[in-house]
């Protein structure tokens, strides 16, 4: 399931690089979810990207899905995205509070992300393409996992964007995040033309731009700014999962493998 580093992908990471220094060294501030600072939301969409892409890694590149390191790259990218959004932020808060703030939005979108994939691992569609008989699973330590995930990330929401008036937005927003995320792996996943993989991603980024937009209220500014969120967030995702790739070989049956005796594999 698992595939040799290409040269493209050591590209798109040093491009990634490069893009996160470029961004990240001319923003002194970060505002609150609702944002219309366009440095804001280029930093953001950077950062929330590049935790789906972590996650999306982490949980479809092997057959069985590996909890603890699933988890813990889960974790990890949302921690580094909130030290990384704390430092950019010039704020009257502490850089505790403001760190603690970011990673609750962060680890909250990571959390679902995760327990998305899962349900998707489980798909009719996920087996075949992978040629999977692994199910839905469950055990006493995911239930412990996944409790001990919830107390975290509750204590950490207490003083975060879920606990002010603006909390619903917050969630919202967060729950849109993580449907992009998951369309850009459903759809990447396909057997289309790169072409119209992108197209579609890109589509899904404009029509969730477009509601949340007109959801909020915010009119044709909220429409630009987060329709320019989404965008950049997709085009991220579709840069790692069409060429990076993150995604596991497509395996598929003919007519021989049919009977038991061939299988073939698809980029």
């Amino acid at each position: 399931m698992s595939r040799s580093r290409s040269p493209i992908f050591w590209l798109l990471l040093a491009a990634t690089i490069c893009i996160d220094v470029a961004a990240f060294s001319r923003i002194n501030l970060m505002t609150s979810v609702a944002f219309l600072d366009y440095r804001a939301v280029i930093c953001d969409a950077l950062l929330a990207s590049q935790v789906s892409v972590v996650i999306i890694w982490a949980a479809l590149r092997t057959n069985k899905i590996l909890w603890v390191p699933a988890v813990t790259a889960a974790f990890v990218a949302a921690f580094v995205a909130a030290f990384v959004a704390a430092i950019c932020e010039d704020a009257s808060q502490t850089f505790i509070s403001t760190c603690r703030l970011y990673l609750s939005l962060y680890g909250f979108e990571g959390a679902l992300l995760l327990a998305a994939l899962w349900i998707f691992r489980g798909s009719f569609y996920w087996r075949r393409r992978t040629r999977s008989s692994i199910g839905w699973q469950f055990s006493i330590a995911h239930i412990l996992l996944v409790m001990t995930a919830v107390a975290l990330l509750t204590t950490s929401m207490q003083a975060g964007p879920f606990a002010d008036d603006d909390k619903w937005t917050s969630v919202a927003f967060a729950l849109s995040v993580v449907a992009l995320a998951l369309v850009s792996a459903v759809v990447w996943s396909f057997a289309w033309h790169w072409l119209l993989r992108l197209a579609a991603t890109l589509g899904a980024a404009l029509m969730l731009g477009s509601a949340f937009a007109i959801l909020t209220d915010f009119g044709a500014s909220g429409f630009y700014t987060f329709g320019s969120h989404f965008l950049i967030q997709a085009i991220v995702l579709s840069a790692w999962l069409g060429w990076g790739p993150i995604l596991p070989e497509r395996v598929y049956a003919d007519a021989a493998s049919d009977n038991g005796l061939q299988l073939k594999s698809v980029d």
